[in-house]
């Protein structure tokens, strides 16, 4: 077990390093802390007088639609076009492998939620803030990335290359969040209603954003986390057993 914390470190270590020399990676860090700070400020007309609003809600609810942009910058160089040098010549068992790699996304976006906290900070010094809005955001914020970086480094594994990945990524991610409206454009019996709903990444965030932690939230995006990493691992020990 130690052998593999330690090897796992390494591994995210070695992908942090490659993703801070890649311009995506910043390009998608920049996008996504203006494009979600500005959107919050001009839409809730923060700086102007007697109509600003303090709710937090906009701005949270905004984060699965950015990350449709910004995840496929920091999942997409993963695996695309180095799965066979990585686990043919490391001596580094495949779980660690996804496993780090997996790790060095999350972190990005870690350091990107950490930033994006000046934002009710700001916020606080004109109006009251909602603490429990803001604790209960951040913790379903960190379980949204932690399923959508597990989301971008399987597409990561199943492409070719990285372009083809960011497309994936961008198409999945887009139908995830966006599948809660289906029941809305046309009209269906309840089970195929609940059925998009349930699929639907912005539709298990909606609660959080409203300071609302609802177990069916976490549960649903650590499953799928799970779900995702354990398909990394029989892809990579089918594509062994090919070659």
């Amino acid at each position: 077990m130690k052998d593999f914390f330690s090897k796992t470190a390494v591994i995210t270590k070695k992908e942090l390093f490659n993703a801070f020399i890649s311009p995506a990676v910043y390009i998608g860090i920049i996008i996504f802390i203006t494009a979600s700070s500005i959107t919050f400020f001009l839409q809730n007309h923060f700086f102007v007088p007697g109509q600003g609003s303090a709710d937090l809600r906009s701005f949270y609810a905004f984060f699965p639609y950015i990350c449709i942009l910004c995840i496929p910058a920091f999942t997409m160089h993963l695996w695309s076009g180095e799965i066979t040098d990585l686990v043919f010549s490391l001596p580094v068992p495949a779980l660690a492998l996804i496993t780090g790699k997996w790790l060095s996304s999350l972190l990005i976006c870690i350091y990107v939620q950490v930033i994006l906290l000046l934002v009710p900070f700001t916020v606080h010094f004109f109006g009251a803030v909602d603490m429990g809005q803001v604790i209960a955001a951040n913790i379903v914020v960190l379980l949204y990335f932690s399923t959508a970086t597990a989301l971008g480094e399987f597409l990561s594994l199943a492409a070719k290359n990285q372009i083809t990945s960011a497309l994936l990524t961008v198409l999945i991610l887009s139908l995830l969040n966006g599948a809660h409206v289906v029941p809305l454009l046309f009209k269906m019996p309840k089970i195929f209603e609940s059925f998009f709903n349930g699929i639907s990444f912005s539709y298990h965030f909606d609660a959080a954003s409203k300071g609302i932690i609802a177990f069916r939230d976490i549960l649903f995006y650590f499953t799928l986390t799970a779900i995702l990493l354990s398909l990394q691992l029989l892809v990579i020990e089918a594509k062994k057993e090919k070659d």
